[in-house]
């Protein structure tokens, strides 16, 4: 596992030029505002009540097209600098994992998104505890990762997918990303995978511990996604990424006073 330093100094310097980051940001523009409807429209609030944040935001194209559409607040938490100083050219407030989770609560937050970052974190579990902290109660989770299917315990000779040092430093299959959840403080009101659903199981397929699968995750079974198929949802959970909505259920962050 790499250290809190060494991590920093990668997406700092390495990761977000390497991965043509600003590219990938901007020509998923127009994804974003219909991606953004969706947020406010399953959190229950209008543009204007919600705060967001977008943890680890790389060039926070999500935020500016946040900020076309009028919400309140935007946060970008990332430690690239190019990213960060193109957020704040566009008026949003940008700050670092390391300042986010040392700074005091202001307002609390109404939406907060992980889009696959959680796989890149040296303890997923503290970071998501810090943004419970910081959310409004009953504030909107959105989680999106490189997904597992749940796999029995023994060898196998398929590759598996995702497997990239130091970038890629957990994986998580629908059980364990759910317990993480849980454990942070969070209801969780959807859970599905996508992408490429049919080509996984018949990969997996005798690998997948369905009986486990269908024991541990039994409370979501009616939590998919229609649209997306039965080896998206319970209990095959086969796509390559998941989703997950959660509610946070933890008590609301009182704002630092003034003076």
């Amino acid at each position: 596992m790499p250290t809190d330093e060494e991590l920093a100094k990668h997406y700092a310097e390495v990761y977000t030029g390497s991965h043509n980051q600003e590219d990938i940001q901007t020509r998923n523009s127009r994804y974003y505002e219909s991606h953004l409807q969706d947020l406010i429209r399953i959190a229950g609030v209008t543009p204007s009540q919600a705060t967001i944040a977008d943890y680890g935001s790389s060039y926070p194209i999500l935020l500016v097209k946040a900020k076309e559409a009028g919400f309140s607040g935007t946060l970008g938490i990332e430690y690239d600098r190019a990213a960060n100083d193109f957020g704040r050219s566009h008026g949003i407030e940008m700050v670092t994992p390391d300042e986010f989770r040392d700074q005091a609560p202001g307002a609390p937050l109404d939406i907060v998104r992980l889009s696959h970052v959680l796989e890149h974190l040296i303890d997923p579990l503290a970071v998501l505890k810090s943004i419970s902290a910081r959310m409004r109660k009953g504030g909107l989770l959105y989680i999106t990762q490189p997904n597992f299917p749940v796999l029995s315990a023994h060898e196998c000779a398929e590759e598996l997918a995702d497997s990239v040092w130091p970038e890629h430093l957990h994986f998580f299959s629908p059980i364990s990303l759910c317990a993480l959840a849980t454990l942070a403080g969070f209801q969780i009101t959807q859970l599905f995978s996508h992408q490429n659903a049919e080509v996984v199981y018949s990969k997996f397929a005798p690998h997948i511990d369905q009986h486990h699968a269908s024991e541990k995750l039994a409370s979501f079974s009616r939590l998919g996604d229609a649209n997306g198929g039965e080896r998206c949802n319970y209990p095959f959970y086969a796509g390559e990424n998941s989703v997950l909505y959660g509610r946070n259920v933890a008590a609301e962050p009182e704002p630092m006073k003034k003076g």
